[in-house]
């Protein structure tokens, strides 16, 4: 699994979700196995006086988490941009993404109608100091 920054990712992953996009001005990442793109990042809604970023993402492959390319999303957001929380928001049903944020310490909010009227979801909250503290985070 290899990362890559490239705006058009912000497409590919709009076409993957019902809840996300158009994004705007953002920040793209995608996720290439053997030549093909089988994840996407995108991290937008900015907000450099509060240090907060959201982040958007689909993927197409079970095991595109490696340890590189949640490092190299992750220090994007605390490092490049100096954000000290991103944030995300999930359907509730969608577990594995949700499972994964919460390894790395992240905070989960379940937001009734986040999606509509009966679509429950969450938001889920990962500030610098639970990055730093996860794993994959300590250097």
């Amino acid at each position: 699994m290899k990362p890559f920054w490239e705006h058009s990712i912000a497409a590919w992953v709009e076409d993957r979700l019902d809840h996300a996009g158009p994004f705007g001005n953002c920040t793209a990442m995608g996720v290439e196995h053997r030549d093909c793109i089988v994840a996407g990042f995108v991290f937008h809604n900015w907000d450099p006086r509060s240090g907060t970023i959201e982040v958007s993402g689909a993927s197409e492959h079970p095991r595109w988490a490696t340890r590189t390319v949640v490092r190299t999303a992750l220090d994007y957001v605390f490092d490049t941009c100096g954000c000290q929380m991103l944030y995300a928001r999930q359907h509730l049903e969608n577990e594995p993404p949700r499972r994964a944020w919460l390894q790395l310490g992240a905070d989960e909010v379940v937001i009734p109608r986040l999606f509509g009227r009966d679509t429950i979801g969450t938001v889920i909250t990962l500030t610098d100091d639970q990055y730093r503290s996860s794993r994959i985070g300590r250097r």
